[in-house]
């Protein structure tokens, strides 16, 4: 069996390739988890009709790269499919500036 793995040990980057299953345990002995920043309580999220300058600001203001995007017709009780209609991050709102 395989898995596609990215993974940050020691300061290293290994980029996505296929390892066999056997090998994850190998790579992830080495992964310092106390370096990864906390969660945080509440899950940042933004509304399907926030603009893209606003979403910047709201990333910024809580320093993330990225945030979901919730679907403002969705009802309060539909699932997280429904619910959910991507995520926007610092990279693509990039591409998208570059290609304006």
């Amino acid at each position: 069996m395989f898995v596609t793995v990215i993974a940050y040990p020691n300061d290293m980057i290994l980029y996505a390739e296929e390892l066999k299953l056997e090998n994850v345990e190998l790579i992830l002995e080495d992964f310092d988890y106390l370096q990864l920043p906390c969660a945080l309580k509440e899950v940042i999220e933004i509304n399907s009709d926030t603009s893209v300058a606003e979403a910047v600001k709201i990333m910024a203001q809580h320093n993330i790269l990225s945030v979901p995007v919730v679907d403002v017709h969705a009802p309060e009780d539909a699932t997280w499919i429904v619910r959910y209609l991507g995520i926007i991050e610092y990279a693509g709102i990039v591409v998208w500036i570059l290609h304006q």
